[in-house]
């Protein structure tokens, strides 16, 4: 069974999320005419959790979204415009606009984004050698491992929507459950301490990975 969610959850349109990226307005940019100073990316797939993190990781104050392409800047270099303007749907979420043929969806940058802990968990599932529940397995040798800090390595190396914990000391990031055997939640399963955390807190188990939705909140 596969199951999909998003890394970056908008107050704005979820309401149990804690955090809160907020609307600046539409801006006019168009042919040299830059509403923000700095262009980052293309992204097929863009959206404002896309773009969000690249502004923010250069400490910038806003950041800005047209079509398939994430800007950054300090400063507002053109004209707001109406709303209106900005009526491109994402690429990446269809929800959100990104800007439009001649305006750019601007947004501030959050201080700091951070894990939503306890996270939503997935269930436990049968982990078997060579199997990649999810696909990116993070490579720390971890002093001690928890929720928080899996979590944290995975918003660390990009977009993803769950993370994952086995044996006590593995930490995994992927945007899929790429199938896999889920075990009964009342037998005990995924119930392993986590490696030197003294909280009572469990990091699955021998065989068996525990899958949670990775959801970054603003601190």
């Amino acid at each position: 069974m596969q199951f999909s969610t998003l890394a970056l959850l908008l107050l704005v349109a979820v309401s149990s999320v804690v955090g809160q990226i907020k609307y600046k307005g539409c801006y006019f940019h168009h042919q040299g005419t830059n509403a923000l100073l700095y262009f980052f990316k293309n992204d097929s797939k863009m959206e404002a959790s896309v773009c969000v993190f690249e502004c923010q990781s250069s400490r910038m104050k806003y950041f800005g979204l047209q079509s398939n392409q994430c800007f950054c800047g300090n400063v507002l270099k053109s004209i707001p415009m109406s709303d209106d303007e900005c009526h491109s749907r994402c690429p990446g979420n269809k929800r959100e606009t990104c800007g439009g043929k001649s305006s750019m969806s601007v947004y501030h940058v959050p201080s700091a984004m951070v894990p939503l802990v306890p996270a939503t968990s997935r269930g436990c599932y049968v982990f078997a050698y060579g199997h990649k529940l999810l696909s990116i397995e993070v490579n720390t040798n971890f002093e001690f491992l928890s929720q928080q800090v899996c979590a944290s390595e995975c918003m660390a190396k990009g977009i993803y929507s769950f993370f994952g914990l086995a044996w006590g000391d593995r930490c995994f990031c992927g945007n899929q459950i790429n199938g896999g055997t889920a075990l009964p939640s009342n037998k005990g399963f995924c119930r392993m301490q986590c490696k030197n955390f003294h909280y009572g807190e469990t990091c699955g188990g021998p065989g068996q990975m525990e899958i949670f939705d990775l959801v970054a909140v603003a601190n």
